[in-house]
């Protein structure tokens, strides 16, 4: 098995890493420019000083996980098109994990971290999985503390999944409105998902559960002028309400993006439908890029027990490091500081732009961009919809925030 040597830093490519060659693609380069941003070269050195380097990954070696993420089913019921299900949904196997598979894993996470921060989602819609319910309530009476995040387009069982000790039930949603709410969630019914919300918070009163339930609503430029509207209809049933900037996913994706891969319609919604405009946001981040990333202290799991490289990345074939039952936290973090993806990811800050909302001055930085977008558009004649500072569109939290 390699070991990192001290001073590989980020420049090492481990035994598995992914040989991505789209860096050869014709435009590469004049993209990378328009975006003032200097071409990635694997072989060009760290983006932070090797000792750095060393440092960050025996501390993280050392510390463990800070919270899991794991995909219990392998597909989402809506195609939303800043999404990688939405947009890629052909990519990986689809499928949901079995009883023995999942009780497996579950033992392993509990034997051997004391991390207990468990998140049953990233890519895909958990409550699509019809024993959600039993898995949530054996994990958290071994002590893990569970955290959903639901379209809620589904609700088999409220009072179920609310009396099996979920700790957070996040509903992520675009939209008041069914018209604006469908272009970010396509495929999705915002009125099914306000009477599932309304089946919540009557299942919360009878069953006398302490589930923290919240509305997270991702912000494009087409639907500021619901987000009031959204957190009023929220609160009144005893959501808790948070919003962030919607961004642009997964990393393959923004890869395209910042090396000129991808289509003109969907460079046009990464740069017409996001706010802060995609190019002006990874512009704001090259400057930051030197920050270390928060993704790498999360362990990462899709339903067929793998371990991804990050949270960020779709694709397995792409980001897959492994079994998790043949991988312990050390080989992982190994694997992870010296691959090739994790390099040009921090070469083009794009990392930062991902973790962004971990950290208040870079959101902060987001903030301050977006409104000075918004606010030059409107002085231009755009959308006088559009909401800009003071009008309740601030304020947000860790899309994968541990509740304590």
């Amino acid at each position: 098995m390699r070991t990192l040597e001290t001073g590989d830093g980020l420049r090492v490519r481990s035994k598995g890493a992914v040989n991505d060659d789209r860096t050869d693609r014709p435009g590469t380069t004049a993209a990378a420019d328009r975006l003032g941003i200097v071409p990635f070269d694997a072989g060009g050195g760290p983006v932070v000083g090797i000792g750095e380097c060393d440092r960050r990954l025996e501390e993280s070696i050392q510390n463990g996980p800070t919270s899991i993420l794991w995909d219990l089913f392998g597909s989402c019921n809506l195609r939303c098109p800043a999404c990688a299900s939405g947009a890629m949904p052909a990519v990986n196997a689809k499928g949901l994990i079995v009883d023995e598979q999942f009780h497996r894993i579950l033992n392993k996470l509990h034997g051997e971290s004391s991390c207990r921060q468990l998140h049953f989602y990233n890519w895909s819609e958990p409550l699509l999985h019809p024993r959600i319910v039993q898995y949530c309530r054996v994990a958290s009476d071994l002590g893990f503390h569970v955290h959903l995040s639901s379209n809620l387009n589904r609700l088999r069982d409220a009072e179920g999944l609310l009396d099996a000790g979920v700790k957070t039930l996040r509903v992520s949603l675009s939209g008041f409105t069914q018209e604006v709410y469908e272009k970010g969630h396509r495929g999705g019914d915002v009125e099914l998902v306000k009477a599932n919300m309304h089946r919540l918070r009557d299942a919360r009163r009878r069953t006398g559960s302490n589930t923290r339930l919240q509305v997270y609503y991702l912000k494009y430029r087409h639907n500021l002028h619901e987000v009031s509207l959204m957190r009023q209809f929220a609160e009144n049933l005893g959501f808790t309400f948070a919003s962030d900037w919607a961004f642009y996913t997964p990393l393959e994706r923004m890869f395209e993006y910042v090396e000129g891969g991808l289509s003109a319609a969907d460079r046009r919604f990464a740069d017409e439908a996001i706010v802060p405009a995609m190019s002006s946001a990874v512009a704001l981040m090259q400057g930051r890029r030197h920050r270390s990333c928060e993704a790498v202290n999360q362990l990462v799991l899709d339903w067929q027990g793998n371990v991804m490289l990050c949270c960020a990345l779709y694709s397995r074939a792409m980001a897959g490091l492994g079994r998790h039952q043949q991988l312990n936290w050390r080989r992982i973090q190994e694997m992870r500081y010296g691959h090739e993806i994790c390099s040009k990811c921090m070469h083009y800050g794009v990392h930062v732009l991902y973790m962004h909302y971990h950290v208040p001055e870079l959101r902060a930085a987001m903030e301050d961009l977006a409104e000075a977008s918004l606010t030059q558009e409107q002085q231009e004649g755009g959308d006088e919809r559009t909401p800009t500072v003071g009008l309740g569109v601030r304020g947000g939290y860790s899309p994968k925030e541990a509740t304590p």
